[in-house]
């Protein structure tokens, strides 16, 4: 990448679900079930801990903006935030993206949303 180069990035950050977990039949605090998890997991790929993706849970949405010498940081959602208020799916998706994007990068984001709701 250029030096000075503009560049939005996105980062999510999970925990294991570990109410999951107690579905699939692990048993103890929310640390031990996770332990648990990772254990198994381990187990069954030969040494990689990593959890398949359905079996995390997001806790933060979070991006950096740079914009020339300028940057930008944010995170979405708060301490309390449940993951269902974090993520969105299907519909609500893009545009719920798209919006953020605009809204950070452009002052008049309303326009951006009346020519995409003027299109559909």
């Amino acid at each position: 990448m250029n030096a000075g180069a503009d560049c939005l990035v996105f980062d999510i950050e999970t925990v294991p679900d570990t109410e999951l977990g107690r579905r699939l039949g692990f048993d103890g605090s929310d640390v031990e079930v996770a332990e648990q998890m990772f254990a198994a997991r381990a187990e069954a790929t030969g040494g990689s801990s990593f959890l398949p993706f359905e079996q995390h849970r997001v806790v933060a949405i979070s991006t950096l903006l740079r914009d020339g010498d300028q940057f930008q940081a944010w995170s979405l959602g708060a301490v309390d935030s449940l993951e269902d208020d974090l993520v969105l799916t299907g519909d609500d998706l893009v545009p719920a993206l798209l919006e953020l994007l605009y809204a950070t990068l452009e002052p008049d984001a309303g326009e951006l949303s009346e020519t995409m709701n003027d299109d559909e």
